[in-house]
């Protein structure tokens, strides 16, 4: 089975964070297919420059993360793009007015379901939205 890798998990497998054992540990122990989306991809990229601006990671640190990342993709996941039936899909399960999460959550959700992928998460809310749809969630 594939493993689609949210944010939360990439963000703390590349930034030393509360919970990058965690993801260590995950992805270390993976077998399978991993998979993240250039929607991860971005918010990483977002998730770094904050760092950058609050302080919190030195510009130099964040650009070497940058490159260990981008190598990290093309050696160990495979990363793919929302397609447009995708979002189509995130608007009508955000139209519902059930599920308390943002766009990019659920759109992860949705495109974890499109590949037949596990869904990888530290997002507590996240994951019980995703299990409430039939995703499996890989616990970590």
């Amino acid at each position: 089975m594939s493993v689609y890798l949210d944010t939360s998990v990439i963000i703390s497998h590349f930034v030393d964070d509360a919970n990058s054992v965690r993801a260590d540990t995950l992805i270390a122990g993976l077998s399978d297919d991993i998979i993240i989306s250039d929607l991860c991809a971005t918010e990483s990229a977002a998730g770094l420059a904050r760092l950058v601006r609050m302080a919190e990671l030195a510009a130099d640190t964040a650009q070497a993360t940058f490159g260990i990342f981008d190598t990290w993709t093309v050696d160990v996941a495979r990363r793919i793009a929302p397609t447009n039936a995708d979002w189509v899909a995130t608007e009508r399960l955000l139209r519902r007015l059930e599920f308390p999460l943002r766009m990019p959550d659920m759109l992860h959700i949705v495109i974890a379901t499109r590949v037949g992928a596990e869904l990888a998460t530290f997002d507590d809310r996240m994951g019980k939205v995703a299990t409430a749809l039939g995703l499996p969630v890989v616990a970590a």
